[in-house]
């Protein structure tokens, strides 16, 4: 991005610049809002098993986590939003 003004995407392989995209002005719906919320609520999950050691213990021996494909903190959101995060 180029100050607030302009930034850049590949399109058909190619990059090219284009206008930024405005901020919407439509408010959110209620489900949006929901959503926002259960995110904010899994990156506190997530942030809270980054300074547990015994929750990160439990998420470093993922599979994906183990093979290098996702971190910690992913598996942790995705274990949240996905209703099987892992309980002390």
């Amino acid at each position: 991005m180029i100050g607030k003004t302009f930034v850049f995407r590949k399109v058909k392989g190619q990059t090219v610049v284009c206008k930024a995209p405005s901020k919407s002005r439509v408010p959110a719906s209620e489900a949006q809002l929901g959503c926002r919320t259960k995110f904010q609520e899994a990156v506190r999950y997530a942030q809270l098993v980054l300074k547990d050691p015994q929750l990160r213990a439990s998420y470093e021996v993922l599979p994906k986590v183990k093979k290098g494909t996702s971190s910690v903190y992913h598996a942790a959101i995705t274990a949240y939003l996905n209703n099987t995060a892992i309980k002390n």
